[in-house]
């Protein structure tokens, strides 16, 4: 079994676990110094970098499981026909969504 993160986004804090094999291998928290919630831009780029940095600081491992604030989870059901994994993937990736992906993505999150 592969190693990885446990990583919780909290609303201005990080917190992370590294295991592997059920063995804790690393731990660390960061606080984000901004809410997480911020639309500020520059507010955004430091999360980003908070998050590089903690993870440089303490995981050797990208393989990450995530949670976020349940209060900032939406979810929607999407019916879609029967395709390929391509066509899937293409599909999903052309939904609508609100800016807050957008934003992330430009900073690096994913």
């Amino acid at each position: 079994m592969p190693d990885f993160v446990g990583l919780d986004i909290g609303t201005t804090a990080v917190k992370g676990i590294q295991v592997k094999n059920k063995s804790l291998i690393s731990y660390g928290e960061a606080a984000t110094g901004v809410s997480i919630l911020s639309e500020n831009s520059s507010d955004l780029q430091k999360i980003s970098k908070t998050l590089d940095q903690f993870f440089s600081e303490n995981f050797k491992t990208r393989n990450v499981v995530a949670s976020v604030p349940e209060s900032q989870v939406f979810t929607r059901l999407v019916t879609l026909p029967q395709m390929g994994g391509a066509e899937i993937a293409s599909a999903v990736q052309n939904l609508p969504t609100n800016n807050f992906f957008n934003r992330c993505h430009g900073f690096g999150f994913w």
